[in-house]
């Protein structure tokens, strides 16, 4: 079996790791590029300096937005909110402030319910997120509070073609690890280049991911909720691997 990974996640050095202590080859075939967004950051000092909660929606979101964590880190009141433990470590790099995610189930409705909780009054809201990012904590934000920025930090941009029909095992079990819908649609173009596959065991975070596509080419569906670990990963994967 071969696994695939098509995007630059927190677990893929433990992943390779164990993956190589059991002769299972790890491929690193990126989808997307990950880009800055040039922004004029002095028109969002103030707003910054004074809002109540900042909700950063992945990882990049706190990677990509450095040219705004001077005034962040100015607001030592504001809490700060995230998906889950990955982004809260990477926010714990910079932030002394009060860091909340859900400690489970990573996704933005769980951590909107956390959001509506922990809300007092009429508070201020920043969603720093990538370009064409769901819109869903936004959304829904906005159903209780007026005083709400949205600030674009990073964009993604498709690698066509990256995953070459040679990296595909003619014979053996692919299993393709798909963090995101872009990263989905980017390898469905790539795939449909391509009239002859081996098996493809598609594995994603939640079931939202493949809401609307055509699931066909795909031999098989996995979901692993993303607060797994490697070796969660790992199991899921050989067990099916066993079985088929």
């Amino acid at each position: 079996m071969r696994i695939i990974l098509t995007s630059n996640l927190s677990i893929k050095n433990e992943l390779k790791k164990i993956a190589l202590l059991k002769n299972i080859l790890v491929e690193e075939n990126i989808a997307l590029d990950i880009q800055k967004i040039n922004l004029d950051r002095s028109a969002y000092e103030d707003y910054i300096r004074n809002v109540d909660n900042i909700i950063f929606q992945s990882k990049n979101a706190v990677v990509y937005s450095d040219i705004l964590h001077g005034y962040i880190l100015h607001n030592k009141t504001a809490k700060l909110y995230c998906m889950g433990k990955f982004t809260a470590t990477e926010l714990k790099k910079f932030f002394t402030n009060k860091i909340i995610y859900p400690k489970e189930n990573y996704s933005s409705e769980s951590l909107m319910e956390i959001i509506k909780n922990e809300k007092v009054g009429d508070e201020s809201y920043l969603v720093i997120k990538g370009e064409d990012g769901r819109d869903y904590i936004q959304s829904e934000i906005k159903k209780f509070s007026t005083k709400i920025k949205v600030i674009d930090v990073y964009k993604r941009v498709p690698l066509e073609g990256f995953l070459k029909q040679s990296s595909i095992d003619n014979k053996a079990n692919n299993y393709i690890i798909v963090s995101s819908k872009s990263a989905l649609d980017v390898l469905l173009l790539s795939l449909s280049k391509y009239k002859k596959l081996g098996p493809l065991i598609l594995i994603i975070p939640n079931e939202r991911i493949i809401r609307d596509v055509n699931k066909q080419i795909f031999k098989e569906i996995i979901i692993i909720c993303n607060s797994s670990d490697a070796k969660t990963y790992l199991t899921a994967i050989e067990k099916h691997n066993e079985e088929s």
